[in-house]
């Protein structure tokens, strides 16, 4: 007893089952900080992947407005020289059209010149029938002078006067 006069009594401990008791203890929360650790990196993981994604989303769309920007500007430098190309090209179609045609019509009047002139040759005759005609059509007129070829006046010249 103490003087006091509490008394002190002796209490036993076993101090291998407190220290089974810590190292259970000790390993369960081991368990759960690993446990812990692992949620961690599946969520840094996730979250990484993640911001990946929205970053290859954010450069993309920065590429694409970039590309656009370019293209807009592009376009507006080549459009009056598309303009212009095109109004060459038609300025050339339609002068090769003026040549052709021109072309053509000389073709044509060379042709119907070698015709007439064999046909001529062949029938004298149909000399005085056109001249018939531009008389016919020109009946209006005061005075009417017809000039003819030498050759063709003295093969028709008594049938005109």
């Amino acid at each position: 007893m103490h003087s006091s006069g509490t008394s002190l009594r002796g209490v036993a401990y076993d101090l291998s089952n407190i220290e089974s008791q810590a190292e259970s203890y000790l390993g369960d929360v081991r368990g759960e900080a690993a446990k812990i650790i692992q949620q961690a990196k599946q969520e840094a993981t996730k979250i990484r992947k993640q911001a990946e994604q929205a970053g290859r989303q954010t450069a993309e769309a920065a590429v694409e407005a970039i590309l656009d920007k370019k293209v807009v500007q592009q376009m507006k430098t080549m459009t009056p020289a598309l303009a212009k190309a095109v109004q060459q090209i038609e300025d050339s179609r339609l002068d090769w059209m003026r040549h052709w045609e021109k072309s053509a019509i000389q073709l044509a009047t060379g042709i119907a010149a070698q015709i007439i002139r064999r046909e001529l040759s062949q029938h004298p005759e149909i000399a005085i029938q056109w001249v018939q005609e531009a008389l016919q059509l020109s009946a209006g007129a005061a005075e009417i002078t017809v000039h003819l070829h030498p050759t063709d006046y003295e093969t028709i010249g008594n049938q005109v006067e």
